[in-house]
């Protein structure tokens, strides 16, 4: 019986041990994503309108800026330069003659991992892995700033 005891405290150190190590783990993966993840916002600014700012921990690369419709269809993607952290452009206002609903941009951090953030009324979304828009690259259009 007294041998029973110290296989079952043996067995509840093993189980204790790969569990701790488990949660390190993913606690360190977890940091590592956080610590480049770029989170693109839409602020205004009565001055001069609309920009895109980069309040997260790494930069933000590929991004395509585009509308969203009526029939909540992606539309008019526009192409805009990378923004390194703390980075900002400003995007003014939306000169076009559809009506839309609400706009967001799509992007990747240096992992090429995507991501989106929406704006749709006074609701804004950030969401990692999103499904994005499958344009052709001759459908962007660089935006320059304003």
């Amino acid at each position: 019986m007294h041998i029973d005891i110290k296989l079952l405290f043996s067995g509840i150190s093993v189980a204790v041990s790969m569990t701790a190590i488990t949660v390190s783990y993913l606690s360190a993966r977890k940091a590592g994503i956080t610590g480049i993840r770029p989170v693109l916002v839409f602020c205004f600014n009565s001055g001069s309108g609309w920009s895109l700012k980069n309040i997260g921990n790494g930069p933000a690369l590929n991004i395509v800026l585009a509308l969203l419709d009526a029939d909540n269809r992606w539309v008019s993607p526009e192409g805009i330069p990378s923004l390194a952290v703390n980075g900002e452009f400003v995007i003014g206002g939306f000169n076009t003659q559809i009506e839309f609903i609400g706009w967001g941009c799509f992007y990747t951090d240096i992992s090429a991992s995507p991501y989106s953030s929406t704006q749709k009324g006074s609701e804004t979304q950030i969401v990692a892995s999103p499904h994005v828009p499958a344009w052709n690259s001759a459908e962007i259009e660089m935006r320059k700033e304003r």
